[in-house]
C-alpha cells in the first residue's frame, strides 16, 4: 500500500510540475488586412438617404394643399461637403382635388440631388447641411427644391432634419397658374 502511495504522489507531482511551466498564450491579432473595408470613416463612395416630407402649397387667396411624402436617394459621396445622386420619391396630396386638375392624387418625383455640409464631419457629431434636388414629377411637371438642416451622426449614419422650399409646375384647374410654392419639413436617415 505504502508503494502505491508513493507512486500516485509521483505521478501527481510530475503532473503538477509540468502544469506550473507551462505558460498561456493569448491569441494574437490577424496581420491579414480585412476582405471587408470599413465604411464608416470614408470620405468618398457610394452614398444613400431615406427622408419622409411633410409639406404644404403656401399661396396666396388661393386654396392649398397639405401633402405627405417619401423618397429615396442614391448615389456617390465625392468628400464631405459634395455628394452627387439620383432619386425617386411617392407624394400624397392630401386635398388634391381643390388645386391639382387630376384625380390621382399620388405623383411619383424622379430628380437629380446634391447635397453637402457646410462644416466638416470631425467638428462635432452634428453638422449643418444643403441640399438640392431638381426633377419633374410623374403626373404634374419640373420642381426644384433646395433645402437646409442638421445631420445628426457619424459621417456614414445620421440622422438628418431639415425645411425647405418647392416650386413645382402642376397641372392645375384652369382658372390658376400652374406654379405652385410650397414650404416643406424632411426628416431621414443618411448611410
Amino acid at each position: 500500500m505504502r508503494n502505491l502511495l508513493l507512486v500516485c504522489l509521483l505521478v501527481l507531482g510530475c503532473t503538477w510540475s509540468t502544469a506550473q511551466t507551462d505558460s498561456i498564450r493569448m491569441p494574437e491579432r490577424p496581420t491579414q488586412k480585412a476582405l471587408v473595408p470599413e465604411l464608416s470613416h470614408q470620405k468618398s463612395g457610394h452614398w444613400c438617404t431615406a427622408e419622409f416630407t411633410t409639406g404644404s402649397t403656401a399661396m396666396m387667396n388661393q386654396h392649398n394643399s397639405p401633402y405627405i411624402g417619401a423618397s429615396f436617394s442614391n448615389g456617390y459621396r465625392l468628400n464631405e461637403y459634395l455628394k452627387l445622386g439620383v432619386g425617386i420619391g411617392c407624394n400624397w396630396w392630401v386635398l388634391n382635388s381643390h388645386i391639382r386638375e387630376s384625380d390621382i392624387s399620388l405623383t411619383l418625383p424622379l430628380y437629380a440631388c446634391a447635397r453637402g455640409n457646410f462644416l466638416p464631419d470631425i467638428l462635432t457629431s452634428s453638422a449643418p447641411y444643403w441640399d438640392i434636388k431638381v426633377g419633374s414629377a410623374v403626373g404634374d411637371g419640373f420642381f426644384f427644391s433646395p433645402s437646409i438642416g442638421m445631420r445628426f451622426g457619424e459621417s456614414r449614419s445620421a440622422f438628418t432634419v431639415s425645411v425647405g422650399y418647392a416650386y413645382r409646375d402642376v397641372k392645375r384647374i384652369s382658372d390658376h397658374k400652374s406654379i405652385m410654392h410650397c414650404a416643406e419639413l424632411h426628416l431621414g436617415y443618411e448611410f
